[in-house]
């Protein structure tokens, strides 16, 4: 059995060398290796027959290939750069730079001196900075020029002192008073200033002066107000005194006097001036009118049970404003009347003892 599986293995070993004898396969190359070399042609071959003596197979010999120099050669360049742009067609201009926003103006000098201008009368429920923002007025501006303290106190009736050129942009919730007015000792700088009012011939030959006629507060004495008064106030209504001017006890202080009357007597302006006042949401003194006279004197009327005037009124002495009550909370029908004096436009109003400036 195996020497069978042998012969068989031999058999189809020489039928498969058979199939493949019929091409000769040269065993050197027909071409140089390198460049230059000539290339050495094969010797020839003839047909043989096949050494197993195989009828008809004989060997094809192919004839050998042209052969010729063959020379090494450069790789060839990269793909040249593009042209440069030549003079005969010129780049387009750069695209023109956008210009930068301009810059907000420099703010004005702040060391410029402020010149003072008209006169605001202060009103009751006004504040500081409330006026600031009516006459477009930097807060402390209205400080320096009035002389007021960090505290930014104003009091009801002060006249208070705007700069030149101050514009009133619309009513304030906290600066309701009136248009300011030029003051009497400032020349008119406004086309439509609002002219004092002349004051009253005088009754009696003032007095004559103290030695100084300031106290050592600065203020003026009583003797000295009596003089600068001039005889111009008169009573706003007759009657007896319930309280005078001053200290009352407990702590308490009155600022003015306080007239017992009939309710609805007439009460009447002790001097000539304009109302800056006629209302009565003040605190404690129910419905009240205050009169601004010039020359720094203010007048005020309170606990009335109505009015006669509204605001920026003109009024003369003797003219009734409103009648006696007992608004404000006070069990009995009465006035009570301030008299208020500020030596200086910058200074705020104050009270003083209206008896010595009334009439016996």
């Amino acid at each position: 059995m195996n020497r069978t599986a042998r012969v068989i293995t031999v058999a189809l070993a020489g039928a498969t060398v058979a199939a493949c004898g019929g091409y000769y396969v040269p065993s050197t190359p027909r071409y140089p290796v390198r460049a230059g070399e000539q290339p050495v042609p094969p010797p020839p071959q003839y047909p043989t027959t096949d050494p197993a003596g195989a009828p008809g197979q004989t060997e094809v010999v192919l004839p050998p290939a042209p052969s010729s120099e063959v020379e090494a050669q450069a790789l060839p360049p990269l793909s040249p750069p593009p042209p440069a742009a030549t003079t005969s067609e010129p780049l387009p201009p750069p695209p023109p730079a956008q210009s930068a926003p301009s810059s907000p103006p420099p703010p004005p000098p702040t060391g410029a001196p402020v010149r003072p201008g008209e006169i605001y009368l202060v009103q009751p429920g006004d504040t500081l900075s409330g006026v600031g923002r009516r006459f477009a007025t930097p807060v402390r501006t209205l400080m320096t020029l009035n002389g007021i303290g960090e505290d930014g106190a104003i009091g009801v009736g002060a006249r208070l002192i705007l700069p030149e050129g101050a514009r009133d942009v619309g009513p304030d919730p906290y600066a309701t008073g009136p248009s300011p007015f030029q003051d009497a000792v400032e020349p008119a700088r406004s086309q439509t200033p609002v002219p004092p009012p002349p004051p009253p011939p005088p009754t009696t030959a003032p007095p004559p002066p103290g030695p100084t006629g300031v106290g050592a507060d600065g203020f003026p004495t009583v003797a000295e107000l009596v003089r600068r008064a001039g005889g111009r106030f008169a009573w706003p209504v007759r009657g007896e005194l319930l309280t005078r001017f001053g200290i009352m006890g407990s702590g308490l202080r009155s600022d003015g006097v306080n007239i017992s009357a009939e309710a609805g007597a007439e009460v009447r302006a002790s001097a000539a001036g304009q109302v800056a006042y006629a209302g009565d949401s003040l605190p404690g003194l129910g419905t009240t009118v205050v009169i601004v006279h010039g020359d720094g004197w203010v007048t005020a009327y309170s606990h009335l049970r109505s009015t006669n005037v509204r605001m920026e009124q003109r009024v003369t002495q003797g003219q009734v404003i409103g009648a006696a009550g007992s608004s404000g909370g006070v069990s009995q029908p009465q006035v009570h009347f301030e008299i208020r004096y500020t030596p200086a436009p910058a200074d705020r109003p104050r009270p003083v003892d209206p008896l010595p400036l009334l009439p016996r």
